[in-house]
């Protein structure tokens, strides 16, 4: 916690911040990724439902979020070639501030990392 206080430059006896929902939290995680990096793009996949906030719901902004879309992927299959990954030479990492990931989304799917 000190050196979340000491990034932000907080004022005072900063302990925390009690939430009382899940969009507030995300909304707060991206805020303090953005205060400490000092970036405003995010990045997250397409079909991510990240809360109701303005700021989070879909669509979202493009000028700050670059969202993946990734409905090709998810239909591969076991031994079958899926390797389109153009899109992601396309993106600027060095102006994204957090890559904000839901693995477990309202539509039932669960993400896992890739195998390699």
């Amino acid at each position: 916690m000190k050196e979340l206080v000491e990034a932000l430059k907080l004022k005072g006896d900063y302990k925390g911040t009690f939430l009382s929902s899940g969009s507030e939290a995300v909304s707060l995680a991206v805020l303090l990724s953005e205060l400490i990096s000092g970036r405003k793009r995010k990045l997250s996949l397409s079909i991510s439902y990240l809360g109701a906030l303005s700021e989070l719901r879909l669509p979202r902004n493009p000028a700050y979020w670059e969202d993946l879309n990734v409905d090709k992927r998810l239909n591969c299959v076991k031994n079958s070639i899926c390797k389109d990954y153009s899109k992601f030479k396309n993106i600027d990492f060095s102006q994204i501030s957090a890559f904000v990931f839901e693995p477990g989304n309202s539509g039932g799917i669960v993400f896992s990392q890739p195998i390699s």
